[in-house]
């Protein structure tokens, strides 16, 4: 009696194929998280250079010399106010993430631009991308090692 061949996949085949296929997805997982974060490290920014350059334009603008008038000190809501920041640039792109402009406490002629409740990888990137953009930044700060960071910088 002949033997008919049988036709399909043995497991072992089909097993292969889903590793490949988990493979693949685990791959371009890893890739869109990275690609997004770099997207969201560069609005940031972006926000950043914004709120340096409206705060270089309020203290033009103030008659005292620094930025830490006791009856007017600067903050985002003064640069909101003035026009010369928009309302939305006041959160960052991640959840619960704020951006904060204030006098730099130890150089009040400098500003100090907090970003909270950031993803640490996120903020090690910023920091390290900061040091090399066009702004001039004295100095940058924090960023811990688990959770939801801190950036700050004083420009």
């Amino acid at each position: 009696m002949p033997k008919s061949k049988q036709h399909g996949l043995t497991l072992i085949e089909t097993l292969m194929v889903i590793a490949i296929i988990a493979g693949v997805i685990v791959f371009s997982t890893r890739l869109f998280v990275n690609a997004r974060l770099n997207t969201n490290v560069t609005a940031t920014i972006s926000q950043i250079k914004q709120a340096v350059q409206a705060g270089y334009q309020w203290i033009n603008e103030q008659p005292q010399t620094d930025f830490n008038g006791n009856a007017n000190q600067i903050s985002i809501n003064k640069l909101i106010n003035a026009h010369l920041l928009e309302a939305k640039n006041q959160y960052g792109p991640w959840p619960n993430s704020i951006l904060t402009v204030s006098p730099d406490p130890d150089q009040p002629d400098h500003l100090r631009i907090a970003l909270n409740n950031i993803p640490a990888s996120a903020c090690t990137n910023l920091r390290s991308r900061m040091q090399n953009s066009t702004i001039k930044q004295i100095s940058a700060k924090a960023c811990g090692k688990r959770g939801n960071a801190q950036y700050y910088g004083v420009f």
